[in-house]
């Protein structure tokens, strides 16, 4: 008989610097009551490194019920819908391999999963590094109160009036499984928003635990913090996410479709940041260029009637002027912004 309440689906490409504190985590916050409760399905998405031995080694001297799956390098979606094609659980929790929780998180998880019935369950987070927390949840947001549905809490992360990431969330299995709700596979970038943002337009009962439970590690060698073709496919996904909303019949349809409109221009101005910041000399070539010129051309009047939301998209003005008036004259002034930059910065550390 399943008595498995919460699967935790672990998608990991070469994580061995990570996954161990990772592991950790969840070790020391199940205790001996909920253990029967709760399942962890890692999946190896074709690591090349220490990755899996590792696992193997922290599953054999556990009493954690780890199932530890392999496939060949299909990325990050392919493997969480694995993931999900495996899950037990009445509920599921999206863990990445280099995050982790607090002690107290199974606790709060579970006081509410014994008394409350929910669709998406919600809870605060921090942004650390091996500093310490970078960022903390309360000194960005407000809590959100109460129970809402799912598409009203759409529109406030929408807004920027609450932080939302998926894993940051509990999601009631059935919501994700009756309503065909997959992870795309062509999208590498933003389909973690266009997954969860279904979510919650399925959800009609979201609650929100008001504490920071959860830490998401800031890694310098990041996807986010990295240029190749692949970013080009955030866009995509959120192209997937407005053509969804479009053909939905939700009460705020004009009004999260303009808000859709602003994420599709952010997803732009971050294609071209990481092209700046991050590309290498082989990277920063005529096709890529043209690819984002393109895009901008495709996507001029949205570009044009972008609306700032927050202080936070005030920074953004100057990558969107750039991209509608020369963005190759302002590639290079960036670029020498960027060498100049790292030029200090290596003084400084001699």
């Amino acid at each position: 008989m399943n008595n498995i309440i919460l699967s935790i689906i672990i998608p990991c490409y070469n994580c061995e610097n990570y996954i161990e504190k990772t592991l950790m985590s969840l070790r020391n916050g199940i205790n001996k009551e909920i253990n029967n409760k709760i399942e962890i399905i890692f999946i190896d998405d074709g690591s090349t490194d220490n990755s899996l031995n590792i696992v193997y080694s922290f599953a054999e001297k556990t009493d954690l019920n780890i199932n530890v799956v392999k496939q060949k390098n299909k990325g990050v979606s392919q493997a969480r819908n694995y993931g999900l094609s495996l899950a037990n659980g009445k509920y599921i929790f999206f863990l990445d391999s280099d995050d982790y929780v607090e002690k107290d998180f199974f606790y709060e998880i579970f006081k509410r999963i014994n008394k409350i019935k929910f669709d998406v369950l919600l809870f605060g987070f921090n942004k650390v590094n091996d500093s310490g927390i970078l960022w903390s949840y309360k000194e960005q947001y407000v809590y959100n109160n109460g129970v809402d549905n799912g598409e009203d809490i759409l529109l406030k992360y929408f807004n920027q009036e609450i932080g939302i990431s998926l894993w940051s969330m509990i999601i009631r299995k059935d919501i994700i499984f009756n309503n065909h709700i997959k992870f795309r596979v062509d999208c590498f970038y933003a389909e973690d928003i266009e997954f969860f943002s279904r979510v919650l337009l399925n959800s009609k009962l979201v609650y929100t635990i008001p504490k920071e439970i959860f830490n998401y590690y800031l890694r310098k060698d990041s996807a986010i913090a990295s240029f190749n073709e692949k970013r080009f496919t955030g866009i995509n996904a959120i192209y997937y996410l407005k053509n969804f909303v479009a053909k939905s019949n939700i009460k705020n349809k004009e009004n999260l479709l303009i808000l859709i409109n602003n994420i599709i221009v952010k997803e732009i101005v971050y294609l071209y940041f990481a092209y700046v910041y991050y590309s290498n000399k082989n990277q920063r070539n005529k096709y890529n260029m043209r690819k984002i010129k393109n895009i901008v051309k495709e996507n001029k009047s949205l570009i044009k009637n972008f609306k700032k939301e927050s202080k936070a998209d005030e920074s953004l003005e100057i990558y969107i002027k750039a991209l509608l008036i020369a963005p190759n004259f302002f590639t290079n002034v960036f670029l020498i912004r960027r060498y100049i930059k790292n030029y200090i910065n290596n003084r400084r550390r001699k």
